[in-house]
């Protein structure tokens, strides 16, 4: 049996798969970082006043960019057989957070061996007084191994690992101006 932390969603508009994971969720509809269109499309009942989540226009082109960038990234550390994710939301606390999602799945020809690699990294951004930014970083790699061979019999083994980083960082005024 496999454990998988994040599935794969379709998003049918732009023909490219995304991540699901709890900062995309409504329901069981998932918004594509690709279109931020929710899959399947969410159908509002008359009288509902839930609202879909969205992120406010400047971490949408955030999010955007960051997919880009990441898709990148992975191509060069995982190579192949990898999807990523990045998905931007708006905090009530004077900040925003992002959650960095990646995939990998490695299966071994001709044998029933799969190995499943999934990295969560959220980060909780704040903005403080004085040209200051709190982040708060928190990174799980889930690692799961799927073997049958006729010397070991089948094996199914799972590990996690969890990592926090928080810092205080000067923001340099010269840098945001000519962003």
């Amino acid at each position: 049996m496999f454990i998988s932390f994040a599935e794969l969603g379709d998003d049918s508009s732009q023909a490219k798969p995304f991540l699901k994971c709890e900062y995309n969720c409504y329901g069981d509809s998932h918004r594509s970082p690709w279109s931020n269109q929710y899959f399947p499309a969410v159908e509002m009942q008359e009288g509902e006043e839930d609202e879909l989540i969205y992120p406010s226009a400047e971490l949408l082109e955030m999010e955007q960019m960051a997919n880009e960038v990441f898709h990148r990234y992975a191509k060069l550390y995982y190579d192949q057989d990898f999807h990523t994710s990045v998905y931007f939301f708006d905090t009530d606390d004077n900040g925003f957070g992002s959650c960095w999602l990646v995939k990998k799945n490695l299966k071994y020809p001709g044998t029933e061996e799969d190995c499943i690699w999934d990295a969560t990294h959220v980060v909780k951004t704040t903005m403080e007084a004085g040209q200051k930014a709190k982040y708060k970083v928190t990174s799980t790699v889930f690692l799961t191994l799927n073997t049958t061979n006729e010397a070991q019999g089948q094996l199914d083994m799972a590990g996690n690992v969890t990592r926090f980083k928080e810092d205080l960082i000067q923001l340099d005024p010269k840098q945001n101006e000519n962003q």
